[in-house]
């Protein structure tokens, strides 16, 4: 019998003058079992990586040698994490293999692969395999450089080598490669030494003064200069001082557009920067500013706020530790909170103006930040991320006319909210029990001002009773800002629709609403279709066998049991590919153990569909009673019964037919 199938029979032998279905003339299979996986098991099969552990080919031997799909594999026979060209089949890579070959030149040695570290000790390896073995390559190899004037300063490019050279050194400082100085000295710090240097005081002309090696005092320009002298000095010096003592804007505008020719803290005395000199030439002017008295004196510098521009302001605020006192100040919204905090710290007592329209939280900050006091205009809106005591102080520090003010209290603290609450009592205090800032104006007396204290309660439209915060949008005016929020959209109408996009046109949206007072094309009001793109995907459509892995009816579930044109199957439980009717199963495809045709009467025996009919022998003649017989399901005759039914004597074993004297009665010869 060839049970699996496979051209291959096992078992006992049958013989036959013709052939029998389902057997073979041979008897080689040592595995004719279909269930197990009989039919992959046969003399000459593959043998492969995935079923070791089964002998396919029936051989008797199950190793790993003889898959016929081992991969190649790279050996690391020097364990120093790098495979080489040796090779091995496997159907694994076992340790010290892997699936590529990562270089190593030599895998007999740990200390060479791709990579590795040149050494001056093994200069004779080439350990990290790239074909070059040279001191240029070791890790601990020396840079020289060559030592041409022979002071011991060398200069030049470097060169690796693994011991010393000669006419080298092993440093690059010498600041005259030709000519030897041995103490490298360099007095005006131009990178040049004085044994080569001939512009000792580096002012870039050759003069007297190179006579007085880097004597500053012999380069020191004053008011004395006009600005054009200045200018001109200036253009053909280095490193040289000014004292700015009384110097009018325009001999301060030729120092600082001359700046890079003075030495760092090279200004000082006594002088005022004012709004003539551009925003860069004040940076350029205090930079170069003596903060300490480093050489004639230091400085005092008074800036005249005066007309000053928001950059200009930002330069001042740049060099601010340059600067002693700063007059006249106004600031606004334009300067930033740190150009704010530089400038308040050094204004002068009653000095400074704060213009607070559009300034944010860290700019009123800032504003108050300083010693002395502020006075400050415009619109004021207080809001989250001022701590209680600055919010005291700007409201502290209100000019008494062209202010208003506003709390905007999202997000506030209770600490910042009880703040804000004392601040209104604290100007109310102050003015007599009024308040001059805010809750002025309500024109159309509904409760909420034109010019609130609060910003939540602030009338955006005090002509009419009707438009103030928290008023209810409706699509009959939805060009109308009624609740003050900005927006005149349908999206707040209390009465407009949600709308979806129906992207596949099925009748089902999907994603996030568009609140609409008029139906939008190709828009529904429902948003459940959980795929917009396929119009057979929406709320109760057909699950179809053709396209299990889609959720075609959007109920969450992709299960086979929902197909409506799943195929009734039946069970084969005895492998014979012919099902038992009374044992069935819905499915898109035939389940393990079930078949699409029917008619299996003999459900548990594969060599039959249908029950063999046998026939009473009850006289033992081997033939059986055509009128009495059974049904089983079973190639073997139950006991006293057989396959024949052509016994018309059933009770005489002598005899199967009456013959001439009938059943019970030897015919004998009437002669």
């Amino acid at each position: 019998v060839d049970g699996d199938v496979d051209g291959f029979g096992a078992g006992a032998a049958t013989k036959s003058c013709s052939a029998i279905a389902g057997s073979v003339t041979n008897n080689t299979d040592c595995n004719d079992v279909l269930a197990s996986g009989g039919a992959s098991v046969y003399p000459g099969a593959a043998e492969l990586c995935s079923n070791l552990g089964v002998d396919n080919n029936c051989d008797t031997v199950n190793t790993e040698a003889e898959a016929s799909d081992r991969a190649t594999f790279f050996a690391d026979g020097d364990t120093d994490g790098f495979t080489g060209s040796t090779t091995a089949l496997f159907c694994t890579a076992p340790a010290g293999y892997e699936a590529t070959n990562e270089g190593d030149c030599n895998d007999a040695s740990n200390v060479v692969y791709p990579g590795a570290a040149e050494t001056c000790a093994n200069l004779g390896t080439d350990n990290d395999c790239d074909s070059i073995n040279n001191d240029a390559e070791a890790s601990d190899a020396t840079n020289y450089y060559v030592d041409g004037d022979v002071d011991g300063f060398g200069a030049g490019a470097a060169t690796k080598s693994c011991s010393p050279i000669s006419g080298s050194v092993t440093n690059n400082t010498d600041n005259c490669p030709s000519t030897a100085n041995a103490d490298q000295a360099n007095c005006d710090s131009d990178a040049q030494g004085n044994a080569c240097d001939t512009d000792d005081d580096n002012d870039l002309v050759l003069d007297v003064n190179d006579a007085f090696v880097c004597d500053a005092a012999k380069s020191i320009a004053d008011a004395s200069l006009t600005p054009a002298q200045l200018a001109a000095f200036l253009a053909g010096a280095s490193g040289v001082q000014v004292d700015a003592t009384g110097m009018d804007p325009a001999r301060l505008v030729a120092v600082a557009n001359g700046a890079s020719a003075i030495a760092a803290g090279g200004i000082f005395g006594t002088f005022t920067v004012t709004a003539a000199l551009s925003d860069a030439q004040i940076a350029a002017l205090l930079d170069k500013v003596s903060t300490t008295p480093t050489f004639t004196g230091g400085a005092t510098v008074t800036v005249d706020g005066t007309g000053m521009s928001p950059q200009q302001l930002a330069a001042v605020a740049s060099e601010i530790a340059a600067v002693s006192i700063i007059t006249d100040l106004t600031l606004t919204s334009a300067s930033s909170n740190t150009v704010i905090a530089a400038l308040v710290a050094k204004a002068a007592v009653g000095e400074t103006t704060i213009v607070a329209t559009g300034m944010t939280a860290p700019q009123l900050a800032a504003a108050v930040s300083g010693t002395n006091a502020v006075s400050i205009t415009g619109t004021v809106v207080v809001t989250t991320g001022l701590t209680p005591t600055q919010i005291a102080e700007i409201t502290g520090s209100l000019a008494s006319t062209g202010v208003q003010v506003q709390f905007n209290t999202t997000g506030m603290t209770p600490d910042e909210l009880a703040a804000a609450n004392q601040a209104i009592e604290d100007i109310e205090n102050a003015n007599g029990g009024s308040n001059p800032y805010c809750d002025t104006i309500d024109a159309d007396a509904d409760g909420f001002f034109a010019n609130a204290c609060f910003a939540a309660q602030a009338d955006c439209g005090d002509a009419s009773a009707f438009v103030y915060p928290g008023a209810t949008e409706n699509c009959a005016n939805i060009a109308v800002d009624n609740d003050c929020d900005g927006v005149t959209s349908a999206a707040e109408a209390a009465d407009s629709t949600s709308y979806y996009v129906d992207g596949d046109v099925d009748g089902f949206g999907a994603g996030a609403a568009t609140k609409s007072c008029s139906p939008i094309a190709g828009s529904v009001t429902s948003n459940t279709d959980c795929d917009d793109a396929l119009n057979t995907v929406y709320p109760g459509a057909t699950e179809r066998c053709a396209d299990l892995a889609v959720d075609n009816d959007c109920d969450g579930s992709t299960a086979e049991s929902e197909a409506t044109d799943r195929t009734t199957f039946y069970a084969d439980t005895d492998g014979d590919n012919v099902g038992d009717a009374n044992v069935t199963t819905l499915a898109c495809s035939a389940p393990a153990n079930y078949v699409a045709t029917s008619g299996d009467l003999c459900p548990s025996n594969i060599a039959l569909t249908a029950p063999v009919f046998y026939y009473r022998d009850a006289d033992g003649d081997g033939a059986g009673d055509a009128s009495v017989s059974t049904s089983v399901c079973s190639t073997t005759p139950p006991s006293g019964y057989v396959a024949s039914s052509n016994d018309t004597c059933p009770t005489d074993a002598n005899k199967q037919s009456p013959g001439s004297c009938g059943c019970g009665i030897v015919d004998a010869d009437a002669n």
